[in-house]
């Protein structure tokens, strides 16, 4: 009988592998000495105490041995591609094939004591878990008592009432004393424009003046000559006067002594014929004093014109004075002065609008609230205002005024639904809230700033349910009025009511 392969495990292992070999090869070796050793192992129990198989001859124990063997080595070997793969992922992974990673930790981190064993980290957790119950319980108690009262919006910006500084005279820029974004206080000179013509117009004016006083006063002596004149010919008018009544009387006593034949009748028609020419000379003398007389009035006239005239002249140099001094352009509010559009050498026209100034005093927020904000809303309520440009610095003020209307209400187009299909939105009301910042933050405060405005109208909280009660009130009398209305027209209706 051939002599068989020893099933020794310690014959059949493989040689020791060099150090040099890789990790994995050495593995790879490492496994299938195991597999050999498991199928000698395996072999020999099929062998009975005297080296025969069990159950049949040495031939047919040749022929299993041989077939079980396949199968085992068969079934070994896609075991062994199995945990070589796995062998591979391990490696990837940085574990071994015990499971243990290269720190020699456990892969389910059983050989890890838990953290929640620790005491400390217990107490850490309990005392984080009572610090929010505790935060949200304030929260919450924070918020039914006065934080749902908090209206707040960030449609709210930095207004300012803006001062336009426009010329009155149209001239040329002559002198320009600012610069852009400037200081200034009020009174302070901005800019001064030429001068010369309107002082030449001033002093033109002036001459017209006096040449209209020379006038008035030549009518003035006119009439006091005129006077004069009047009362020369009231002095002939009275002279002739006497000669008519002298001639008048002497042709009267002439006349009977003619008659009788006792003087002649030549001197009679001389005394008549002075008589007449005296009394022409008495209505020619009243003539002339009654157009001296209205010659005074004619004279009156002029004078009153001349004086008008002068004042006309004074007027107008009055206005060309008032150009003279709106020629230097003063500050009319303290601020700082933008958007200037006028440089030295412009000629500008009464109108023109040359820069503006910001007044630092002037600043105030004007907030847009929906209209649902504002049921709770009133003037005096304090206000927190938080500007974005001063990282969130806080600023009080107070609500000032209400807008008459919202704002699509004064927009170009005013909103137009009583045609077409229609989508409610939810309006705007402009709010103006006055700014208590102090000075040196209205330095800092521009406007067009955003800003956040917050509310607080917990004060006026029982003002809904006062106005509740109100309106409960006011039906409930409503409805006692008609049922009393109802009850009177069903008696009325009853038969017999009227007996």
């Amino acid at each position: 009988m051939a002599d068989r392969p020893s099933d020794d495990p310690s014959q059949s292992a493989p040689p020791p592998e060099s150090p040099e070999q890789p990790q994995p090869q050495r593995r790879r070796a490492e496994r299938r000495g195991s597999l050999d050793r498991l199928g000698g192992r395996r072999a020999s129990d099929r062998r009975g105490p005297g080296g025969d198989e069990e159950g049949g001859d040495e031939k047919g124990g040749k022929k299993e041995d041989k077939g079980d063997d396949k199968d085992d080595d068969k079934e070994d070997g896609e075991q062994g591609d199995e945990d070589d793969d796995k062998d591979d992922e391990d490696d990837k992974d940085g574990k071994d094939k015990d499971g243990k990673d290269k720190d020699g930790k456990d892969k389910d981190g059983k050989d890890k004591p838990s953290p929640l064993k620790k005491t400390w980290v217990r107490i850490a957790i309990a005392v984080v878990v009572v610090v929010l119950l505790v935060a949200l319980i304030w929260w919450l108690v924070y918020y039914l008592s006065h934080g749902r009262y908090i209206q707040s919006t960030n449609d709210a910006y930095i207004r300012a009432d803006k001062v336009a500084v426009t010329a009155t005279v149209a001239a040329k820029v002559e002198r320009i004393d600012i610069v852009d974004n400037q200081y200034v206080k009020a009174g302070d000179l901005l800019v001064e424009l030429d001068i010369r013509a309107t002082a030449a117009r001033v002093r033109q004016y002036e001459a017209q003046a006096n040449q209209s006083r020379a006038m008035a006063d030549q009518y003035r002596m006119q009439i006091y000559a005129q006077e004069a004149t009047i009362a020369q010919y009231a002095a002939q008018a009275k002279g002739a006067e006497v000669q008519r009544n002298y001639y008048a009387g002497e042709a009267a006593r002439y006349l009977p002594l003619v008659n009788a034949g006792a003087e002649r009748a030549e001197q009679l028609t001389q005394f008549q014929q002075e008589r007449d020419k005296a009394a022409q000379d008495v209505r020619q003398y009243r003539a002339a004093e009654l157009a001296a007389r209205r010659q005074i009035a004619v004279l009156q006239t002029q004078v009153a014109q001349a004086e008008a005239q002068v004042q006309q002249a004074i007027a107008q140099g009055s206005q060309s004075s008032v150009d003279v001094g709106n020629s230097q352009i003063r500050a009319a509010v303290e601020g700082r002065v933008g958007d200037r559009q006028i440089f030295l050498g412009t000629y500008v026209n009464a109108g023109t609008q040359m820069m503006t100034i910001i007044p630092i005093s002037g600043l105030y927020v004007e907030a847009n609230f929906k209209e649902t904000q504002l049921a709770l809303m009133r003037i005096g309520q304090p206000v927190t205002v938080r500007v974005d440009a001063l990282d969130g610095t806080r600023v009080n003020g107070t609500i000032e005024s209400f807008a008459p209307a919202t704002g699509s209400e004064f927009s170009a187009l005013p909103p137009q639904n009583a045609t077409g299909n229609f989508t409610k939105i939810v309006q705007r009301v402009p709010v103006r809230i006055h700014l208590d910042a102090g000075p040196e933050a209205r330095r800092v405060l521009v406007a067009g700033l955003s800003v956040i405005v917050d509310v607080d109208t917990v004060g006026d909280k029982d003002d809904v349910d006062r106005r509740k009660r109100e309106e409960k009130n006011r039906q409930d009398q409503v409805e006692q009025q008609r049922d009393q209305e109802v009850d009177r027209d069903r008696r009325q209706r009853e038969p017999g009511a009227g007996k």
